[in-house]
């Protein structure tokens, strides 16, 4: 676990333009019941397309151009290729191609690692300013399975969306934002050896032709996603979350929501806020849409904790605390 030694500053937090996308009600199934909307991003619109939309909002309303940007941190599940990844399209896209990055493949808890991550660069003096994108399209990943997937993974079909959001992380305090600063962490990256959540292909347009019909039916580069299963690898995680929970204390938890009520059954004494409801579940995107609609709610920013699942105990939190002496 990590503590701050300086403050750390965190921006507003931005969404890629709804414009990109459209919100689609939920449809229940004989396995789950859902309720609300999900995000499905247009065909035509790549990842890194969602990702520059988010990134381009967040230097905007900061007033920071491009290249006051000193590092990007990329969260990503499903980048427009395996290789070169996300973060490597964004830059192009961004026409900031001398500025260094990397990428997270975490799903819902990459965030936690990637605002960690950047706070200690900050504090090291390594970066001044870094850039974090979070860009998931699980509506689309699923999507393409139509028609080949098990029932397992027909019945959580109404469970996914898709998902882009960025923040900027810097030593400085942000004009127009609510100061919120980078504290503690924790972490667990454990996972079953075979997973009831796999995701093994890019989210692109167009996917690649090299795989078959064949392969579909063989089993190859499929989602499998059996609900049982994916419910019983959070209960295993339960017990340490509720520990570190009780040892962090916070006055709000935002989650991605990785399943509904899943925040309530680890007793949390404070109040909770997901996105799940509006967005369904949109991997890395979730946790930081969350903490920007508490923002957009809330009349006060109080200690928060982002909580961030992708399964079993792999799972990241860091807190979120109101900055001492800084205004909003």
């Amino acid at each position: 676990m990590q503590t701050t030694s300086g403050q750390t500053y965190v921006s507003k937090i931005c969404l890629a333009d709804s414009c990109l996308g459209e919100f689609h009600s939920k449809a229940s199934t004989a396995a789950i019941s859902c309720a609300g909307s999900c995000w499905r991003v247009h065909p035509q619109y790549a990842p890194s397309d969602v990702g520059l939309s988010a990134a381009l909002q967040c230097l905007e309303q900061n007033s920071i151009l491009p290249d006051q940007v000193d590092f990007v941190i990329s969260c990503s599940a499903t980048p427009d290729f395996n290789n070169p990844g996300l973060v490597s399209c964004l830059l192009a896209k961004l026409g900031a191609p001398e500025i260094g990055g990397l990428e997270l493949k975490n799903l819902g808890a990459a965030p936690a690692y990637a605002l960690d991550l950047a706070a200690a660069m900050v504090r090291s003096g390594q970066a001044s300013m870094v850039l974090v994108s979070c860009v998931d399209l699980l509506a689309r990943y699923f999507a393409a399975f139509d028609g080949v997937m098990g029932p397992g993974a027909l019945n959580a079909r109404s469970l996914w969306g898709d998902g882009g959001a960025a923040c900027l992380v810097s030593a400085q305090p942000f004009k127009h934002s609510t100061a919120m600063t980078i504290g503690r962490s924790a972490f667990m990256a454990c996972a079953p050896e075979m997973p009831a959540l796999r995701c093994d292909r890019p989210s692109a347009c167009a996917f690649p032709s090299r795989l078959t019909v064949d392969d579909f039916q063989a089993g190859r580069h499929l989602p499998v996603v059996e609900l049982q299963e994916l419910r019983a690898e959070l209960r295993n995680g339960a017990a340490q979350l509720k520990l570190k929970l009780t040892e962090f204390a916070p006055r709000q938890l935002v989650s991605n929501g990785l399943i509904p009520g899943m925040l309530e059954s680890l007793g949390a004494d404070c109040e909770c806020h997901d996105c799940f409801e509006r967005y369904g579940y949109c991997g890395s995107a979730g946790p930081l849409i969350a903490l920007g609609e508490s923002l957009d709610s809330a009349s006060v920013f109080e200690a928060t904790v982002i909580l961030g699942f992708a399964g079993g105990s792999n799972w990241g939190m860091v807190e979120i605390g109101p900055a001492q002496g800084v205004g909003r």
